[in-house]
């Protein structure tokens, strides 16, 4: 007889949203790259031709925007190519530094002088900004959770006598 507490757990019905139709990610794919390609040029020049003006800083974030570039280049092509990862899309730990980043965007703002220049405008941004970290951050705890959920249940029950 065993109880109800050993008994292995049901499987339970995916929570995950449906996704969107193929043919709607394979155009987004599309034209995210067709937008991309100009700014991956635009980085590279800044990164390649000589800056009288900022001889350090243009290559340094001539290099970050084509870094970035590269990146998102690789979201296009699983777009376009349907290749499914278990985390979605962009995986918790980067929508976190994502969400880092607009969170230090208003920072930059104050210490840059922005507010002082713009400040209903600055304000409406920074009150988006915090929204979306948050909103990140949510889908992040989401995300995570859901990749942890699917590991246990592919791993054997200790209870059975599988480890």
């Amino acid at each position: 007889m065993t109880t109800p507490a050993l008994d292995p757990v049901p499987d339970l019905p995916a929570t995950e949203p449906d996704a969107l139709p193929r043919w709607v990610q394979v155009v987004a794919g599309a034209l995210l790259t067709v937008v991309l390609l100009p700014c991956l040029a635009g980085s590279l020049m800044m990164l390649l031709l000589p800056n009288e003006n900022a001889p350090v800083l243009a290559p340094a974030a001539g290099a970050v925007m084509a870094l970035l570039s590269l990146w998102l280049f690789g979201i296009c092509f699983r777009l376009v190519s349907g290749r499914r990862i278990s985390g979605g899309l962009v995986g918790p730990r980067t929508l976190r530094a994502v969400a880092w980043l607009f969170l230090f965007l208003p920072l930059g703002g104050l210490f840059t002088g922005y507010f002082a220049a713009h400040t209903e405008t600055a304000l409406m941004q920074s009150a988006a900004y915090l929204i979306v970290f948050f909103g990140l951050r949510s889908l992040a705890r989401r995300r995570s959770a859901q990749s942890e959920g699917a590991e246990d249940n592919a791993r054997p029950n200790a209870i059975d006598g599988h480890v």
